[in-house]
């Protein structure tokens, strides 16, 4: 097991060391992504979505799971995922070896990535810019603290799999991408 911590989001200094091996995660060549935030916004999501369906992989799947979008601000924001979403089935060959699924949890508050069950990025962060420090006016950038644990052994293989479970039994798929 590899355990990496602190994984920091500092506006201050500008340090992003979550954010940056966030994207590794997603650029690496698992087969299933979970990710799991409260909120995530439109730009972030397209950024996952180019980046674990870029040019020449196949066989892949992203499982997204939300919260509701339970006010207009995030309506608007998954109205326009789906938009995007619609434009790019064909380009990105969904349904061809590869999948998205989309799950809302209103209970949700875990801040989660995990790669095939062998490595899981958690933190503070939510999947928004201000969260991940990838907004352009880095005086939103929110302070934020995480860890990461690779090569789980298979207990935590094991809990981690009950957790995500447990979500997903009472979320509601609310968009089969």
């Amino acid at each position: 097991m590899d355990f990496i911590f602190p994984l920091v989001t500092v506006r201050k200094t500008g340090q992003y060391d979550f954010r940056n091996l966030f994207w590794r995660i997603l650029e690496s060549n698992a087969s299933e992504f979970y990710v799991i935030s409260p909120f995530i916004d439109s730009q972030i999501f397209s950024k996952i979505f180019k980046t674990v369906f870029s040019e020449g992989t196949g066989g892949r799947k992203l499982i997204m799971i939300s919260r509701n979008p339970d006010n207009e601000m995030r309506r608007n924001d998954f109205k326009n995922i789906q938009e995007g979403l619609d434009q790019n089935k064909f380009r990105y060959r969904l349904g061809s070896g590869n999948e998205v699924l989309w799950y809302f949890d209103k209970h949700l508050h875990a801040k989660v990535l995990i790669a095939d069950f062998n490595t899981i990025l958690f933190g503070s962060q939510n999947l928004t810019y201000n969260g991940l420090g990838d907004d352009l006016n880095k005086s939103k950038c929110n302070n934020e603290l995480g860890a990461c644990i690779n090569q789980m052994n298979d207990k935590q293989k094991k809990g981690i799999k009950l957790f995500v479970e447990s979500i997903l039994k009472d979320a509601t798929k609310e968009y089969p991408l």
